[in-house]
């Protein structure tokens, strides 16, 4: 996922800036993008046949966030094989593979959010199980029109989808990162507004597509 956004990146600011030695860079990361997504793309075709633990996985608190990386990764692959792609195979196989990978990726994003919410609901996850990968479906739905319509380039190294993004980002760190509540305590109400350091997302930025 993030190599493909890297790739989308350099190609954008070196249209920006007229730096040509950037394209090659981004046409490499491209192809090293492919080749892990075919390499990893069977791992996850197998968990459809395994239906109760797919739903089990899904309905996880901890773990069914972040099965939003696959779409998303997919939704991102597309846009680099749209915007990077016709320095390896032309314009048209280029859009052609684009136009397949959007049409994977959004189906398997929109599934993946329906059913993860609507499993959520239904488990009544309390407030102590919410932590900071639930950034990641909503995430992944506004890479959508992202794809359908990438941004022209533009010299704007921080965007204003990144700045909401950090802002956001930042605020569920600072609760997640916050001390948990004490044994005596962990009953009380009051406490409920914390939320525990279950799990640590890598510093990323999907947003950082010029825009």
């Amino acid at each position: 996922m993030g190599t493909a956004a890297l790739s989308v990146v350099l190609f954008n600011e070196g249209q920006a800036w007229q730096a040509t030695w950037m394209e090659p860079i981004a046409a490499a990361l491209l192809i090293a993008a492919t080749a892990l997504a075919v390499a990893l793309v069977p791992r996850y075709i197998r968990r459809f046949f395994h239906t109760e633990a797919l739903r089990a996985e899904i309905a996880d608190p901890s773990t069914g966030p972040m099965l939003g990386t696959f779409p998303a990764g997919t939704l991102l692959l597309g846009v680099a094989w749209g915007v990077v792609g016709p320095l390896l195979v032309g314009t048209t196989i280029a859009l052609w593979l684009d136009a397949i990978l959007l049409t994977i990726g959004i189906m398997l994003a929109l599934g993946l959010s329906i059913t993860w919410v609507a499993l959520t609901i239904r488990a009544e996850v309390g407030l102590e199980s919410v932590q900071g990968g639930w950034l990641i479906p909503p995430l992944m739905n506004l890479l959508v029109p992202l794809a359908i319509a990438p941004p022209p380039p533009s010299r704007t190294l921080v965007t204003p989808q990144c700045s909401s993004y950090l802002a956001l980002r930042s605020s569920v760190l600072a609760r997640s990162c916050s001390s948990p509540c004490s044994r005596s305590s962990s009953q009380d109400w009051r406490c409920a507004h914390r939320l525990r350091p279950q799990r640590r997302l890598h510093c990323g930025f999907p947003s950082l597509l010029p825009g």
